[in-house]
Formats: structure tokens, sequence, C-alpha cells
């Protein structure tokens, strides 16, 4: 499926690639609304990115295991920081993860049809408050 991916006109952007789930320790409460305002649930093909828009259809592979699917995007995410860059390029679902045989935490490649910009991330400033 690898090859058949690259003869199609789509954008790549290669990184890490993290689980997530409904109830996590961000996520306490498994009702709260993700970006697009509806319910996430475990069994969903979706994931989180920070620059596409959401409801685009992207594939992810499994660099490892080179294993592929269809994924949509319905959240904004991954916000880890390490210094100037950001820990992962995705967060996927629990079903994207079982589905391309991820272990969580590994190198992914992610196929979009709209153009992915690779920002730096934005450096916060903080403003001391006078009280």
């Amino acid at each position: 499926m690898l090859i058949q991916i690259l003869f199609l006109k789509l954008f790549l952007q290669t990184g890490i690639g993290t689980t997530f789930s409904s109830v996590d320790k961000y996520n306490p409460n498994p009702h709260l609304a993700c970006a697009t305002n509806k319910v996430l649930k475990d069994t969903d093909l979706v994931i989180a990115h920070r620059e596409l828009p959401c409801f685009t259809k992207v594939i992810v592979c499994n660099v490892r295991t080179e294993k592929c699917t269809s994924a949509i995007v319905k959240d904004r995410g991954t916000f880890g920081i390490t210094g100037d860059h950001y820990t992962a390029v995705v967060d996927m679902s629990l079903e994207v993860a079982k589905r391309i045989e991820s272990n969580g935490f590994e190198p992914i490649i992610l196929f979009s049809p709209v153009p992915i910009p690779n920002k730096p991330p934005k450096k916060k400033a903080y403003v001391r408050k006078l009280s």
C-alpha cells in the first residue's frame, strides 16, 4: 500500500506518532468534546494535528510495521514541547494505533491532500501581573 500511496499527489510529514484515549490523565471526563465539538470515542479513526484543518482525511503509516490506515483530523493536538521542537507529529486514537500496530510512541509517515506547514512552536510571552 505504501508504494501505491507514493503515486498520488499527497504531501507527507514524518515524525513520532503518539496515542491518546478518551479517558486519560489530561482528559478525565470522557464526555468532553474535542475541537470539532464531537465527543471522542476510542473506536473512531481520528487523529489530532496542530496545523491541518479539521475533517481532513489523511493516511497514517507506521514505519516499523509498514501498515497504513486512513484517519480524519478531528482535534488539535500534540502540544508537548522539548526545547524548540514538538515531541510528536500526531496524536492517534487507540483504533488507529491498533490498525497500524503502533506501540504508542513510534515513527510514522503522515500523508495529506493539503500542504502541511511545519511551523516551529510559538514562544509564549509571559507577562508579569502587578498586584
